[in-house]
């Protein structure tokens, strides 16, 4: 029956974070009211790093304090993508070519819910083509408006990292523009997003065997 504006909790231990107060951020507090936190004034800040934040608390009501209490804490981590080094080369009226069949993901769930792979610099519309076949639930869809494909669908790790294994790059031209085109990946996992890491691809031209023309004439 204490009133909640009485009732008071104490944070002891904090690692990998703290808390703050909303209207007041990246100012650490320590004891804090139930009033406060059904009023929504209180957040709590993790640090940014690997490691899950762990706390104790103890309330306080007026006179009598409880035994501090290990916090239970549900930790999700962003996936992680990581990409072979190095830039790749598409050579003009070349077959597709895979982006990175080194790709590969990391995560602290065992599932994705989707992936989006993106031509951030150069991007010729017309032109750049993102290819992807679906598989294992997970559908794609290129605008080729814009050069971005997106993939959707909720399946496992080892799924998703195929799949963006599987995601060639082409250029339809036979003049196409010379310029460096850069691809980036990124993934979800249906509460984070991950890093966003890119890969260069470098177009490499053909020269085109001459044509003659005739006039049309008779001599």
């Amino acid at each position: 029956n204490t009133l909640p504006s009485v009732l008071v909790f104490t944070a002891i231990n904090v690692t990998h974070g703290q808390f703050e107060l909303v209207n007041s951020s990246s100012v650490p507090i320590f004891n804090f009211t139930q009033q406060q936190v059904n009023d929504g004034e209180i957040q709590f800040v993790h640090d940014g790093n690997e490691f899950a934040p762990s706390y104790y608390v103890k309330v306080n009501e007026v006179v009598l304090d409880t035994t501090p209490a290990p916090a239970t804490i549900i930790f999700n981590k962003k996936p992680v993508i990581t990409l072979s080094s190095g830039s790749i080369t598409f050579t003009e009226k070349g077959t597709a070519i895979a982006i990175d069949f080194g790709l590969n993901v990391t995560d602290d769930r065992s599932m994705l819910s989707n992936a989006t792979v993106a031509i951030t610099s150069n991007f010729i519309s017309g032109e750049d083509v993102l290819s992807f076949v679906d598989q294992a639930g997970i559908i794609g869809v290129y605008d080729g408006g814009i050069g971005l494909l997106s993939l959707t669908g909720s399946s496992v790790i080892a799924n998703y990292q195929l799949a963006l294994r599987n995601i060639t790059y082409s250029d339809t031209s036979s003049n196409p523009s010379v310029l460096p085109r850069t691809i980036s990946f990124s993934v979800n996992d249906g509460a984070l997003d991950s890093n966003t890491v890119m890969r260069v691809i470098n177009i490499i031209p053909v020269d085109d065997a001459p044509v003659l023309v005739g006039s049309g004439g008779s001599f």
